[in-house]
């Protein structure tokens, strides 16, 4: 009988490491190469090691961070923790920035996800976990890093969609809007389009073609008036929707992505519109700072889900949608930090130190003031060389199974 060397070598690997804290990641089969993002334009996701290595950055002052390895995750909930590669400066300390992404696949080439962190309102502007860098964390979990004081609502998701995939990434716009539809659109105090407007949600389930010749007002962000259903999310009486542009994108008058915000008031269903992912708070009847709001007047209505009438809601019903993200328990109430502070997370430290590619000194938390410093930004390992190793080797594909194979 013959032990398999190449896998007894990969057991002795493990067993030297008992005791230590090892947070692997195991992305999803597709998720890999370039991804048009509703917020970040593009992403670029590398499964072999780990990383976004484009389209998310954080900016504090002079210094980003714009690579992420993740360290962490947690397969139930579909959390995965991000750790910058680099470092930002806020006077004299140096900080390292986290993100929790909330994750959920819309389809094989496409998924949504939220940022699991609180809103930093002093230079960075925007959901991220910030912490003082110190060379005893050298290990992570989702219990520290996905647990904001205040979670995003259920509008803030961002899309993703796999380039070169995009007609695989189609949905069907939720029963509320499947039907043909004339409509006027509110925005900057004006109303454009009138009753002999039309716009066709029933040839195609998926796709939403509104008749420029009838009314020649941009919709949605669109040059040809044609966009498609990427992802829908229900928040109570409200309806989340994500829409792609397949056609010209300049990210001045015409965008890839717009979301909008829809639901019944009486009869008519009110839809407001972003450029790009939904506003925070985002509400149907009330106009966002990129865009204004549609009133639609069903003519056909093309599904048999007589739900989309009788759940129909008077204009004072309109929900905000400011429900916990899916799967999430914390409040949604907003606890942003203040204009002059930075909020950081708590320190982690673990029995073993793992020495990272520079020597830093930091103070134990971060001073404010009323203005930031900025300094050069520090390149700090990402202490996951070892996870790196043991996906490239496939031990997490097939270890336990045939981790020892007698020939």
């Amino acid at each position: 009988m013959k032990i398999n060397q190449y896998r007894i070598t990969l057991l002795i690997l493990i067993l030297i490491d008992v005791g230590r804290d090892i947070s692997c990641c195991t992305f999803p089969v597709t998720w890999d190469g370039n991804w048009y993002d509703s917020t970040e334009g593009t992403l670029t996701i590398s499964k072999a090691t780990l990383q976004v290595t484009s389209g998310w950055v954080v900016t504090l002052g002079a210094s980003s961070v714009i690579t992420w390895t993740c360290v962490a995750e947690d397969t139930s909930n579909h959390y995965f923790v991000f750790r910058g590669d680099s470092s930002l400066s806020f006077f004299s300390s140096t900080i390292i920035p986290y993100l929790c992404i909330h994750w959920t696949n819309e389809t094989d080439n496409s998924f949504y996800y939220y940022v699991l962190a609180d809103y930093q309102s002093n230079g960075v502007n925007e959901r991220v976990y910030l912490e003082t860098y110190s060379s005893a964390i050298t290990s992570w979990s989702t219990s520290t890093y996905c647990s904001p004081a205040s979670a995003p609502g259920d509008e803030e998701f961002h899309m993703a969609v796999r380039q070169g995939y995009e007609s695989s990434a189609l949905i069907d716009f939720p029963p509320i809007l499947q039907g043909t539809h004339s409509y006027t659109y509110t925005h900057g105090g004006s109303v454009f389009c009138s009753a002999a407007s039309n716009v066709d949600i029933c040839s195609d389930t998926t796709t939403t073609t509104f008749n420029y010749t009838l009314c020649s007002s941009l919709q949605l962000f669109s040059s040809e008036g044609m966009l498609h259903c990427v992802a829908s999310i229900s928040s109570g009486s409200t309806s989340y929707i994500s829409v792609y542009n397949p056609g010209t994108v300049d990210n001045v008058n015409y965008f890839r992505f717009s979301c909008l915000a829809v639901a019944y008031s009486g009869t008519t269903v009110l839809s407001s519109v972003s450029a790009g992912s939904c506003e925070p708070s985002q509400s149907p009847g009330v106009a966002t700072s990129t865009g204004g709001v549609l009133s639609l007047s069903t003519i056909v209505n093309c599904t048999s889900d007589t739900s989309t009438t009788s759940s129909a809601t008077t204009e004072n019903e309109i929900t905000t949608g400011n429900s916990v993200t899916p799967g999430s328990s914390v409040s949604t109430e907003s606890s942003d930090t203040t204009e002059n502070s930075v909020t950081t997370g708590i320190s982690v430290t673990t029995e073993s130190s793992v020495t990272t590619e520079s020597s830093v000194t930091t103070e134990s938390s971060v001073t404010t003031g009323s203005s930031v410093t900025t300094g050069s930004s520090i390149s700090i390992s990402s202490n996951n060389s070892y996870c790196k190793l043991m996906y490239m080797l496939g031990i997490n594909e097939w270890f336990w199974s045939e981790s020892v194979r007698v020939s």
